[in-house]
Order: structure tokens, then C-alpha cells, then sequence
């Protein structure tokens, strides 16, 4: 899923550009939109509540469950563990706000340049 939301946005990034994307940005957006979509909190957990008694949230990532299994089977360390845990949780963030930026590059390929060029015409007697 998250793979075909990644072409989505590719498509709508160079229709909005007006130009094609390459085809490393295009797998880029695909590896990107399942990455994302893998580390979204969107399965339930088989319980809920936090050892040290904080808030714990009834959604997990399905990567999460991935870390998770592979610590229980010992083909990674408890430190290691924790680390993968950490990067997880701050991985959706990140690819949003990389996604957000390209966007925003998108619309600069679009209208940005247009406006610039028109005011530098039209300040340099062109």
C-alpha cells in the first residue's frame, strides 16, 4: 500500500512541476511512501499499557512488530532493540515533513519560477 501511495505522490509532484521525475526520484518516493506507511502506528497492539506506568497508545507500526519479534528471538541485542525502537517511532515524522519539502519544491517548479522570471523581466526592461 504504502508503495503505491509513494507513485501516487510522485505522479502528483510532476504533474504539479510540470516536468518528469527522474527515475531515482521516483523509486525514492515509492521506498519513501512504504517506509512511512510501515511505521505508521496503524495495528493493534495485543495489549496496552507501559511498564513504568506511563501512557501507552493501543497502535503499533507493523515495523514495530518486526523490532519487537526479532528482539524476542534473540537476533537482536536489547540495546539494539531500543534503537531501532527510537528511530521507528521518529521515522513517519520525517518522511512527512521530506514529503512536505518536495511538495513545496513542486510548486516552486511551478509557479515560483514563473512569478521570478516575470519580476526580473520586467525589472531589467525585458
Amino acid at each position: 500500500m504504502g508503495i503505491g501511495v509513494g507513485l501516487a505522490f510522485d505522479a502528483v509532484t510532476s504533474y504539479i512541476s510540470g516536468t518528469d521525475n527522474s527515475s531515482l526520484t521516483t523509486v525514492a518516493n515509492a521506498a519513501g511512501g512504504e517506509a512511512v506507511a510501515a511505521t505508521l502506528p496503524t495495528q493493534k497492539k495485543p495489549r496496552t499499557g507501559a511498564a513504568g506506568g506511563g501512557p501507552s497508545k493501543d497502535k503499533t507500526s507493523v515495523a514495530s512488530k518486526y523490532n519487537h519479534s526479532a528482539y524476542q528471538n534473540k537476533r537482536i541485542s536489547l540495546k539494539q532493540w531500543h534503537l531501532i525502537s527510537k528511530l521507528l517511532r521518529r521515522f513517519p515524522y520525517l518522511g512527512l515533513g521530506l514529503s512536505f519539502s518536495e511538495l513545496v519544491n513542486a510548486l516552486y517548479e511551478r509557479y515560483g519560477k514563473e512569478a521570478v522570471d516575470k519580476e526580473l523581466n520586467s525589472n531589467c526592461g525585458g
